[in-house]
């Protein structure tokens, strides 16, 4: 890479790291795994019950990744598991009357931090964001699959 656009690359993949680290922190800080924290997330975003495997592919994390942080926070009391009618294999997601609680103190407050950081930011820049990041996962998984 040219100098220039190796410091440039050194620079988004040190900006990347930033924002992977205050979401660590703030799992942190709420007693979470990043894992935990991230299902918790999604599943307060889709706003209804989720199976395991449906989590897994929504994060794009294994299988085995999300039984286990699952296991944990049903452990904690904050999920229950539910056999799908018809297919003992698939669990579905929901929050317990404590994990509600905690979601509010918790996921519901990074989800209200996160949409005011967008709406913070111009249309053009909303769009800008998302089309780069868009064509940016794009070529890494085209990329990772010649891996």
């Amino acid at each position: 890479m040219e100098t220039g656009t190796e410091k440039r690359y050194q620079e988004f993949i040190s900006a990347s790291k930033e924002v992977d680290d205050v979401y660590h922190m703030i799992a942190l800080k709420f007693g979470l795994s990043d894992s935990a924290m991230w299902i918790l997330c999604t599943m307060r975003e889709t706003n209804r019950e989720l199976t395991q495997s449906e989590i897994a592919q929504e994060m794009s994390m294994s299988r085995q990744t999300v039984n286990s942080a699952i296991k944990n926070l049903e452990k904690q009391g904050y999920l229950r598991l539910e056999a799908v009618t018809g297919d003992r294999r698939n669990k579905t997601l929901s929050f317990t009357e404590e994990g509600e609680a905690f979601a509010k103190r918790t996921v519901d407050r990074v989800l209200s931090l996160e949409h005011q950081i967008f709406e913070s930011l111009e249309v053009e820049e909303q769009e800008q964001l998302t089309r780069i990041l868009r064509k940016y996962t794009r070529y890494m998984r085209e990329g990772a699959e010649k891996i």
